[in-house]
């Protein structure tokens, strides 16, 4: 596994007014981004488009991710997704599926069957592989470490102890099925120069690291 000497960094409504051109400038070396689009069938956010165009033209490659909502048909959502992000561009980051729900235990085959469809359905539509974000309690503990996904790319949430924004956290165990991860996220309290409250004070953002090996980034 080959570590990138930079950073990334995933935002969403949440992080409102971001100066793209600032990030780009930030010695933490941020060189990629994930955008909120979607959640379940209906939410759109409202600053995708916005963040779309600010981190392209900072030069800043970025890509689309959809929270997963287990309350609504995923082929709904995947065309909300679509409907929202429309097609990809050379450079644009594969889509991801954001999983964080807490499953009962008679709708977890229904789940990953849905989680399935929505996969299946971007990769037809948008001709991209998605890739999965999801953390070692969703995935593991509540949906009982099923490995049917297990080609798709990683993106793994674990953070250090008390989520210090540190880069060198110890690295993430592996659940799944998964042999590595593309994509990590070591941090929700991060801070970014650019990316500020209407005060202009420093707003937390969730940092990640990029595993070169992987091959999901237009970059080194």
């Amino acid at each position: 596994m080959t570590i990138a000497p930079f950073l990334g960094i995933d935002v969403s409504y949440a992080q409102p007014g971001i100066n793209w051109q600032q990030v780009a400038a930030d010695p933490q070396n941020i060189r990629f981004a994930y955008l909120k689009a979607t959640q379940g069938t209906t939410i759109q956010d409202n600053t995708f488009a916005k963040n779309r165009e600010g981190a392209t033209a900072a030069g800043i490659p970025n890509g689309a991710y959809h929270f997963f909502s287990i309350q609504t048909p995923a082929i709904n959502q995947a065309f909300n997704f679509i409907n929202v992000v429309h097609e990809l561009k050379p450079g644009d980051l594969p889509p991801m599926l954001d999983f964080e729900q807490n499953v009962t235990p008679d709708k977890i085959n229904h789940t990953l069957d849905e989680i399935g469809v929505w996969l299946k359905q971007i990769e037809k539509s948008l001709g991209v592989k998605p890739i999965i974000y999801t953390a070692n309690n969703y995935w593991k503990y509540i949906l009982g470490n099923p490995q049917a996904y297990k080609d798709y790319k990683l993106w793994v949430a674990a953070y250090g102890a008390d989520n210090p924004a540190q880069p060198n956290n110890t690295p993430p165990n592996l659940f799944g099925g998964w042999q590595e991860w593309a994509l990590w996220q070591y941090s929700s309290k991060g801070t970014v120069q650019g990316i500020n409250d209407f005060r202009g004070r420093p707003l937390a953002v969730d940092m990640d690291r990029y595993n070169v090996d992987s091959g999901i980034l237009p970059l080194v």
